[in-house]
């Protein structure tokens, strides 16, 4: 049985962890991501061999880690793509909460990390001396654009 990236990616699995809609995050958007090349990277840099697994459980893991990873990375984006409505008075604007999405990128990218521990300890290799960095910038203006007027 080989596998490979096409057949751990689920777009569905994706969305659902994000909970979002194929309105707000169609196929088309996550395809031009490009996040099967991430993955790819990500995966053969660590488990060079994981197209010839043949044992179901470090599949399934594999399966589990690639909906986490995905996740997380299209989550330090979300609060491009995902936009809330509000209203005040009789004005109406549409805003993201980057905040919910940063954390929710570092809360699924700590869960990628623990499950890709445990298959690299099920396939018998020593976890490898590395560290995961993410780095995101949040640029917050000094005033609310929408409802403060300038100076």
């Amino acid at each position: 049985m080989s596998i490979t990236v096409a057949d751990l990616i689920s777009f569905e699995q994706i969305r659902a962890v994000l909970t979002v809609s194929k309105t707000d995050l169609p196929d088309k958007v996550m395809q031009d991501f490009g996040i099967q090349d991430d993955l790819l990277i990500d995966l053969t840099s660590w488990f060079p061999s994981f197209a010839d697994t043949t044992d179901e459980l470090v599949a399934v893991k594999l399966r589990v880690y690639t909906k986490l990873f995905c996740a997380a990375t299209i989550a330090r984006t979300a609060p491009i793509f995902v936009l809330s409505r509000i209203t005040v008075d009789d004005k109406t604007s549409e805003r993201s909460s980057s905040e919910s999405y940063l954390y929710l990128h570092e809360m699924l990218l700590s869960k990628a990390v623990a499950m890709k521990k445990q298959i690299l300890s099920d396939i018998g290799s020593g976890i490898s001396s590395y560290e995961e960095l993410s780095l995101v910038s949040v640029n917050k203006p000094y005033r609310d654009v929408i409802t403060e007027a300038r100076q």
